[in-house]
């Protein structure tokens, strides 16, 4: 059969020299990982290669994959999922506040929070509503409150966020409980009666109050002594704190052990009347205020008092629900949405209250704080309010979590994060991307995974790309053993490929072995993962590769390119998995791909990690007769192999020649080293001519060897005859050079008539790879030297 080249690789040259390939963000910063021994193992890039981002992940990811894992069939009861996510929170708030780091102290206690509402607020959601509460017309306020929040979900779980907010953690400032209230006060009115006596002239100090009755500051516009009005101030604060976290009990405590029995008294009146009697369906006895609407008048009277203390005004603007009072002194993002949420409720029952009975016109002034309130523009206030700090902070993204949640609107924040996520995968980190840290991507990633087992709806895509994401970063920072657990929550059609893509990251045997058992506990197809895992690995450099003008042959000494590496790593999942067909498949593109390039160096490396065992495959009962394409690859993958053996061995013959023993004068002929190394030496160069002759008398890779059909594999054909005339001439020229240096001419001549011959015509890969000539001066060398060899053809 006559040796045909198509003609887009009929000319070329060929030089020896290393070339550089150029590598993707994300391979340079695997690879900074691998090179830098200095990194913790926990040490993760996130964002450009050219600012990278240092985080660490602690123990807290393999901590929530474990309890995921052990509690997904149950979401909602007191050990289920979403309570053992708490408990695992508080566990790492307690350990905190141990070691008094503030910063994280601030982290899970928010994340614990985060959880809670998420616990609440879809339990609710998820159970059937409630209405069994139904008032009849003798029924008490208190029975409408409770028929309003059953009848109306809405309203009931704007009050399951308002007591949410009451249970979160409130700083309660530290004050001296003393029962003798105005101690320093009514001393001082004591001393002022005195200097009134007819035996005293001093003059009176008429700056201070002249009674004790609690109106007695503010009516007579006078002030208390200095400690006791800096006591009063701690009081109030005090009194406001622990109505802000819920704490009524404890505040009508507070006011009876410091005196303030008024206070106390006062404050019940924010209990709501009920009967015994009449109002069954509340099982609880006869109490309340009948005119609580009266008293919060009352109470939003004072807050109009600027005489007052601001934390006074705000604690009876809360009990009546106005809202500007309570702002006033609201410092951070809860306050504020406590207040917010106080005066909205209190406004919607009002309204409700209302119609259900209709109220005499008293001429009472409104309080219509909550009008116009709403969730959505609560939010919309927060972000845009005065403050900068509360802005701040409703800017975090678990508060912003925490505000999509209430809203119901949480698929809005992960098309949020999905974006940004986006930007950093395109190297852009211009503008906020809070959503991209790690800790972030735990949280969204488990919120989602709890969404999908409780049913609820999220965007298949929006999911995919958190998650892979997320699997991303688990897989950087080598917790490999966590990431199958979430690889079946992608969608069918890229659980796979994200499997596959973190495979080939893998290069460790035990991992490996680790991640076989992995994928039988979680079910997943590993041998389906591995073969895609090869097959994107040889695409990333394989596809739309153009043949090269200009081949740069190289040694096999020279580095081989981070890209090939992965590839044969990879590829090394099909021995691990058993896919021989495939494996053998792979490892013929590659080795094409990498001698069709001139890239030596990279087909040895595929040859020294592919075993021989690989062929295994070829046993005889296991090739029906149709089968003769699996006997054509496997010849294929042999003749590759054969051809990486044999420059292996020449590259031995090589430093062999060039050992320092040559030039070493101290070394004679007749020295134990000069001799070991002459026979090292000859056995290698036997073995060299015998591995390239074989090759030649091969025809190795020729398409006649392999009977295939050229009109059908064109292609195929194509690249081995690139293949030939690269490696038949570099074969025939190193055997000579050997031969040559060997003083062997009569061997030079053979293989030159074996060239010239017209059964194997390997002048024609002389011919097209431009290297005739140089075989021919290396001819015309060998003649001369032959002529003055006593054992030369010319010697007579």
């Amino acid at each position: 059969m006559s040796q045909h080249v198509s003609n887009d690789v009929s000319t070329f040259s060929i030089s020896r020299g290393n070339n550089d390939l150029s590598q993707s963000s994300f391979q340079e910063l695997m690879q900074m990982d691998k090179d830098d021994p200095e990194l913790n193992d926990d040490v993760v890039f996130l964002g450009p290669n050219e600012a990278p981002v240092i985080f660490e992940l602690g123990d807290e990811y393999e901590s929530f994959a474990n309890t995921f894992l052990a509690n997904k069939d149950d979401l909602f009861s007191s050990e289920g999922l979403l309570t053992s996510f708490c408990k695992l929170c508080e566990e790492k708030y307690l350990k905190a506040c141990k070691e008094e780091d503030e910063e994280l102290m601030d982290h899970w206690g928010l994340e614990l929070r985060t959880w809670d509402l998420i616990q609440r607020i879809y339990l609710f959601r998820s159970s059937a509503q409630d209405e069994s509460i139904s008032s009849h017309m003798f029924s008490s306020i208190a029975v409408l409150e409770e028929e309003f929040y059953s009848k109306h979900p809405a309203a009931f779980e704007n009050h399951l966020v308002f007591n949410w907010l009451r249970d979160s953690p409130v700083q309660e400032p530290d004050i001296e409980i003393r029962g003798n209230r105005w101690f320093y006060t009514r001393e001082n009115i004591k001393k002022n009666t005195r200097k009134h006596s007819n035996f005293i002239l001093d003059k009176k100090d008429e700056s201070n109050v002249s009674n004790l009755d609690p109106d007695a500051d503010i009516r007579d516009e006078r002030r208390l002594d200095e400690k006791d009005d800096n006591y009063d101030r701690q009081f109030i604060r005090a009194a406001f704190s622990l109505y802000r976290a819920g704490d009524f009990e404890g505040l009508l405590d507070l006011c009876r052990k410091s005196g303030n029995y008024w206070r106390s008294a006062s404050l019940q009146g924010a209990f709501e009347y009920r009967n015994s009697v009449i109002d069954e369906a509340l099982h609880t006895e006869t109490l309340g205020n009948k005119r609580k609407e009266l008293w919060r008048r009352a109470c939003f009277a004072l807050t109009k008092n600027k005489r007052t203390d601001a934390y006074e005004r705000a604690l009876y603007g809360a009990l009546c629900g106005d809202l500007k009072s309570v702002l006033n002194v609201c410092t951070s993002w809860e306050d504020a949405l406590w207040a917010y949420y106080n005066s909205m409720n209190q406004y919607n029952l009002d309204v409700y209250l209302s119609d259900k009975i209709p109220q005499p016109d008293t001429h009472l002034p409104p309080i219509d704080s909550g009008i116009g309130l709403s969730p959505e523009t609560i939010f919309e206030a927060l972000d845009q309010y005065p403050l900068e700090e509360i802005r701040n902070s409703a800017a975090h993204p678990l508060r912003r979590l925490q505000a999509y949640t209430i809203l119901n609107q949480v698929d809005r924040l992960f098309t949020l994060a999905h974006e940004q996520l986006e930007a950093v995968r395109a190297g852009n980190t211009e503008g906020i991307l809070e959503l991209t840290s790690p800790s972030s991507l735990r949280i969204m990633v488990h919120q989602l995974l709890f969404m999908q087992i409780a049913g609820i709806h999220v965007d298949a895509y929006i999911s995919d790309s958190i998650i892979q994401s997320y699997i991303e970063l688990l897989a950087s920072a080598k917790k490999n053993s966590l990431v199958p657990l979430y690889i079946p929550f992608l969608s069918d059609h890229v659980q796979y490929e994200a499997y596959a893509r973190f495979l080939s990251f893998i290069e460790d045997a035990n991992s490996r072995l680790e991640q076989l058992k992995l994928a039988k506990k979680f079910q997943l197809d590993i041998d389906r993962a591995a073969l895609m895992s090869v097959s994107l690995a040889f695409d990333e450099f394989a596809r739309d590769a153009e043949p090269l003008l200009e081949i740069n042959l190289k040694t096999l000494d020279d580095p081989v390119p981070l890209v090939y590496t992965k590839f044969i790593s990879t590829l090394e999942w099909l021995i691990i998995t058993c896919q021989s067909d495939d494996l053998l498949v792979y490892a013929n593109y590659a080795f094409r791909f990498f001698l069709s390039k001139g890239e030596l160096n990279s087909a040895y490396l595929l040859y020294t990690r592919l075993p021989a065992e690989t062929l295994d495959v070829l046993t005889p009962g296991e090739i029906p007769a149709d089968k003769s394409s699996k006997v054509q690859t496997a010849y294929e993958f042999m003749s590759y192999r054969a051809l990486c053996r044999a420059f292996q061995v020449h590259e031995e013959w090589n430093k062999l020649m060039y050992e320092p023993i040559l030039n070493d004068t101290s070394t004679t002929k007749a020295s134990v080293a000069y001799k070991e190394w002459k026979k090292s030496l000859t056995l290698t160069s036997h073995r060299c001519i015998k591995l390239f002759n074989e090759l030649l008398r091969a025809n190795v890779l020729h398409p006649s060897t392999m009977e295939l059909n050229e009109d059908e594999e064109k292609e195929l054909c194509s690249k081995l005859y690139r293949i030939r005339n690269i490696y038949i001439p570099e074969i025939i020229l190193n055997l000579h050079n050997v031969y040559f240096h060997n003083e062997d001419y009569n061997g030079c001549f053979t293989l030159a008539n074996e060239v010239a011959g017209e059964d194997l015509k390997l002048y024609h890969c002389l011919l097209e790879s431009g290297r005739i000539e140089e075989y021919a001066a290396g001819l015309a060398i060998v003649g001369e030297y032959s002529l003055s060899s006593p054992e030369g053809i010319f010697s007579i």
